[in-house]
């Protein structure tokens, strides 16, 4: 059996079919994924306009484990970072 994704899920809980407390209780169970991915930020290649994609990256830290709380300060800190200089798909920069 194969993990609910975090699409599934809130579709799920929008029809009604599944509640907070059952959704937190299948992701202890470790049958539903627990992040959501948003939209990758990119900045353009002022050369040829390819995109790069900055990213950050704890090595290590393997399936199974979770992020500590420093972990995700890291992480907010480092997307409130570069928010002013990315673009995501569909939006347009203004420069």
């Amino acid at each position: 059996m194969g993990k609910l994704t975090i699409g599934e899920v809130e579709d799920l809980k929008k029809k009604g079919v599944l509640s907070d407390t059952a959704i937190k209780g299948l992701q202890n169970k470790g049958l539903v994924g627990t992040r959501k991915r948003g939209n990758r930020k990119f900045l353009k290649n002022v050369n040829n306009g390819t995109k790069i994609y900055p990213q950050l990256y704890f090595s290590g830290l393997g399936k199974g484990n979770d992020y500590t709380k420093d972990m995700l300060e890291i992480k907010e800190k480092f997307t409130s970072l570069i928010e002013p200089y990315t673009t995501t798909k569909g939006e347009k920069k203004n420069d």
